[in-house]
């Protein structure tokens, strides 16, 4: 329980490949929020999900994959979560200007067009230091 967490509507937009045992598994999956007219990553996890819902969620991703750099998997910005976090930090590695820890998703959200993506500003408002 965190009475401080706070959720998020956001898209998942790419995926780490992991190391060694797991190099056909994705260590962590990518998630962004609205910046205008584009995505941009706020956060990342692996939480939320149980093992055999996280072997359906790497298939889709390779399926589904727009690009490969590395380890990293960018795809099609297509699947909505309800995520929950505990706190909004600076970040000077992200596009974003922030990261959200804590991250864990929640649910799917199945019907896309029934709740919107979180913006940046949203969570630029939220910013502890």
């Amino acid at each position: 329980f965190y009475p401080q967490a706070r959720t998020a509507c956001l898209v998942l937009k790419g995926a780490i490949r992991g190391d060694g045992e797991g190099e056909q598994a994705f260590s962590d999956y990518l998630f962004a929020a609205q910046d205008e007219q584009e995505l941009v990553w706020v956060g990342q996890t692996q939480d939320g999900w149980s093992h055999p819902e996280l072997g359906d969620l790497a298939a889709w991703v390779r399926e589904h994959r727009e690009s490969q750099k590395g380890p990293l998997t960018t795809v099609k910005p297509r699947r909505r979560y309800r995520v929950r976090f505990l706190a909004v930090r600076p970040s000077a590695r992200a596009a974003s200007g922030l990261r959200l820890e804590g991250l864990k998703v929640l649910q799917e959200i199945s019907d896309p067009a029934s709740l919107a993506i979180t913006s940046l500003n949203e969570l630029k408002s939220l910013l502890e230091d």
